[in-house]
């Protein structure tokens, strides 16, 4: 219907002959439309179309490298999904997958090379294990170049994969390894040797916010006092140390709680809360360790057990 032109006119036919001439019908899509495998989008619809796409551009000397930092014996194997659109106009699906991950915090990586088109999406898939943030740390890049002139030419997303999220390009997050919460989690060092002190050592690649140290002497009939304090090492250098209260006497058993924000409280010998700094982090293979003055021969500490929030530190 033609478009009735605004103002005055002598008679119909001038009116008919200033209206607006209306805008051709849209192409309809063809009816009954079956797509087969191969072969452009554009040929198989008898049309001509452009689309615009996210714009990463493949070339054949692009590799896709898939790396992966976890600390979840549970979780053994994971996928990164590709979706690429070919120089054809076929979207098709690719997976990069990891089998045997290791759970030690050392660096598992897939590649993928020869793979031309536009990088449409991708998405780490095949977590079919509970998975806390602070635990199993994931990047995707896209690099040149074999080892040791590898360039990063751009990375598509750098995030802690979890039960509920999957790190993704685009849309999905740049974030260092220490960036957000942590997993909560402890460690414990068993009894040690009588007469020894007890040393817990932090595992290498993690960093730790600590929450908690508990540890607990029995002291032998040896006469004397034992003098109890504790120190932490981190890179071979003393960042703190704490005395442990009154002396504990002989055929006792004594329990330390080290926690940021409490106050040093001896009212019960055998029960001491001792203070750490508030927000007190560590990382770089940290140690805690017992000094025992007066320890006897026959003295034994039964434990040292941390409880930490964890980032894997890449």
């Amino acid at each position: 219907m033609a478009t009735v032109p605004v103002g005055s006119y002598d008679s119909l036919a001038a009116l008919d002959a200033a209206a607006i001439a209306p805008a051709p019908a849209p192409a309809s899509w063809p009816e009954n439309i079956s797509f087969t495998q191969g072969g452009s989008l554009a040929d198989q619809l008898g049309a001509s179309f452009t689309t615009t796409q996210p714009g990463l551009y493949l070339t054949p000397d692009d590799t896709i490298t898939f790396s992966v930092w976890n600390s979840n014996a549970a979780l053994t194997s994971i996928d990164l999904v590709l979706r690429v659109l070919k120089p054809d106009g076929t979207l098709v699906m690719t997976r990069m997958g990891i089998s045997n991950l290791t759970h030690d915090i050392t660096a598992n990586v897939a590649q993928m090379a020869q793979l031309e088109g536009f990088l449409v999406s991708c998405i780490v898939s095949g977590v079919n294990v509970g998975v806390a943030r602070g635990q199993c740390y994931t990047r995707a890049q896209i690099t040149r170049g074999s080892p040791p002139d590898v360039l990063v030419v751009d990375q598509l997303f750098a995030d802690y994969v979890t039960t509920g999220n999957s790190p993704q390009w685009p849309e999905g997050a740049l974030l260092s390894g220490v960036d957000g919460h942590g997993y909560f989690t402890h460690y414990q060092v068993g009894a040690a040797a009588q007469g020894a002190e007890i040393t817990l050592q932090q595992p290498a690649g993690v960093r730790w916010r600590v929450v908690a140290i508990t540890v607990e002497l029995a002291t032998s009939g040896q006469a004397g006092n034992r003098t109890v304090s504790f120190e932490i090492f981190q890179g071979g250098t003393l960042v703190y140390v704490v005395m442990g209260g009154v002396p504990l006497p002989p055929n006792t058993v004594g329990i330390w709680s080290l926690a940021s924000g409490v106050s040093l409280v001896t009212a019960l010998q055998s029960i001491m809360t001792v203070p750490l700094p508030v927000d007190f982090k560590i990382s770089n293979q940290a140690s805690i360790s017992t000094v025992t003055l007066g320890l006897q021969n026959l003295d034994r500490w039964e434990f040292l057990q941390v409880q930490v929030e964890e980032w894997i530190d890449v």
